[in-house]
């Protein structure tokens, strides 16, 4: 049996999801990789390109709702209805950006050892998890349900995940969320060794791409531009910052939509 099984819902910008995969590649022997894909247009080419176990499931005539409840449901669907060959069940969000060098599987086997269940904390909270990072056994997987309330208090998907893994038992260990150190978007989880970027993926709801204009595509460029700074380990400064202007003016120039 596979260690972990690893799913990612995609939206929007296929970068992101491609790039999550592409970073934990060297560790595939680990892993099974299932993206729930809920804009319909993820390319499954990365699988052959990197000799992924991979699965991407077209969500679009599944997931329920807009957003994140689109988000919770499509999550809830999987654990529910796919076929999971790991023991441990592994949520990240696309915009998760593991370090390079940080030995992000390695770390997190080790972490599994000592603590069965794992989940990032939102920013600020002690206590409301957040579905960019979370592992838990399979065994218990179809038990849990990432939309709760969500439409009874607002709150955003899993919030309360990590709830209802206490109540059913479990020690829970909580990764607190700390400032980017690379970036002024962002929140690091340093004993992951990954950042997570926040709401790339959201950038393309269709309210938000009905108010795209120069300065959002201009936004999406460095969004990426910091993706490798943070990849990389190092801080997004004035160099970075012209790359962003230079490559957004020939785009321009040669008329092109990278998005």
């Amino acid at each position: 049996m596979l260690e972990f099984t690893l799913i990612t819902c995609h939206y929007g910008d296929t970068y992101w999801v491609t790039s999550l995969l592409k970073s934990l590649s060297e560790s595939s022997e680990d892993l099974e990789f299932i993206v729930l894909d809920n804009s319909g247009n993820y390319p499954n080419t990365v699988s052959s390109q990197h000799k992924l176990n991979l699965t991407v499931v077209n969500m679009t005539a599944i997931a329920q709702g807009t957003g994140s409840e689109n988000h919770a449901s499509s999550l809830n669907w999987a654990l529910r209805n796919l076929d999971l060959s790991g023991s441990q069940i592994l949520i990240l969000d696309s915009d998760m950006v593991v370090l390079q060098e940080s030995n992000f599987i390695s770390n997190l086997k080790q972490l599994v050892k000592e603590n069965e269940c794992i989940v990032a904390l939102q920013e600020g909270s002690k206590y409301l998890s957040h579905p960019c990072f979370m592992t838990f056994p399979k065994q218990i997987a179809k038990q849990l349900d990432f939309m709760e309330g969500m439409r009874e208090f607002g709150f955003d998907t899993g919030r309360l995940i990590g709830l209802q893994l206490r109540k059913m038992g479990f020690l829970v260990k909580k990764v607190e969320a700390e400032r980017n150190p690379f970036a002024s978007i962002g929140y690091f989880y340093s004993s992951l060794g990954a950042v997570h970027l926040t709401s790339s993926s959201l950038q393309f709801l269709p309210s938000r791409l009905s108010r795209r204009n120069s300065l959002w595509f201009l936004k999406q460029i460095a969004r990426k531009q910091i993706h490798t700074c943070v990849q990389t380990n190092r801080k997004f400064g004035a160099k970075d910052l012209l790359i962003v202007f230079v490559r957004s003016i020939s785009l321009k120039i040669k008329k092109r939509n990278i998005f």
